[in-house]
């Protein structure tokens, strides 16, 4: 009887298990087609018989499927900065965006694809790709951020030796960022932030993570899929209408973090 009860048990967890995998998977967002033109390397323009370098950007794919961005020219050759992607969204629908950051920090910016889109679940890939692609941005440090879910990822990986900042975009700290500069970016119609679920541990993670010095900046009009090239997002909740473009979404999110990011370059 006692083993016929733990089956049946059993039987129950995995069809549960089942039902959240189907449900996670047919809530996977692509990116739009417009995002792959990010992947492409500027060619340098000639004039007067020279090569012109300013704002050319090199995209490089690595392995693992990450996407590099390099600027040709650069602020720093010790820092770089990692952006991490939102829950179950190709990482790839963040290239123009990463794109734009690497063109107006001038910092090569790495791109991360996470196990099964799931940046919770691939911190160690996170950590270890990080490590590897140092060489190959020829950076010695990280500023670290993402997107909601990857957003609270940088910030459980913000003990690592190599960071020196945080940057969330559509996310709060799922861990103490005390030590280290923070910059969160936020929009107006973001409804899944509003969530009364999100907002409690929006407030919790306030108290308890974020630095007294953090830097919060709220994108008027915009909402939460609009910090990468899909949508629209209905999991795990409605998100709200942008009342800009996606363009201009785009635009002030990489403006506000580039400028932040410049900011603490000048700063050493």
């Amino acid at each position: 009887m006692l083993v016929k009860c733990i089956v049946s048990l059993l039987l129950l967890l995995l069809l549960f298990i089942a039902s959240r995998a189907v449900k996670l998977f047919r809530n996977l967002q692509e990116p739009f087609d417009s995002a792959k033109h990010a992947l492409v390397s500027d060619v340098p323009h000639c004039l007067n018989g020279s090569t012109a370098s300013t704002d050319v950007i090199t995209a490089v794919k690595l392995p693992g499927g990450h996407i590099l961005f390099v600027p040709t020219t650069r602020v720093s050759n010790t820092h770089g900065v990692a952006y991490i992607p939102g829950a179950l969204v190709n990482h790839l629908a963040y290239a123009p965006l990463c794109r734009e950051i690497a063109r107006l920090s001038k910092l090569p910016v790495l791109l991360l694809r996470v196990t099964m889109r799931l940046a919770i679940l691939g911190k160690s890939s996170i950590t270890s790709a990080l490590k590897t692609h140092a060489a190959t941005a020829q950076v010695t440090s990280w500023m670290l951020g993402g997107h909601s879910m990857g957003g609270q990822a940088a910030s459980q990986l913000a003990d690592l030796p190599s960071i020196t900042a945080i940057f969330l975009h559509a996310s709060y700290p799922g861990a103490s960022l005390k030590k280290l500069p923070v910059l969160q970016v936020l929009a107006e119609h973001d409804e899944l932030i509003k969530a009364k679920a999100w907002a409690k541990g929006i407030e919790k993670a306030k108290a308890l993570y974020m630095p007294a010095a953090a830097v919060v900046h709220v994108i008027a009009g915009g909402n939460h899929a609009g910090f990468g090239f899909y949508g629209p997002q209905k999991f795990p909740s409605a998100d709200g209408e942008r009342t800009i473009s996606l363009a201009e979404q785009q635009l002030q999110v990489a403006r506000t973090t580039a400028d932040w990011l410049r900011t603490l370059v000048h700063a050493e």
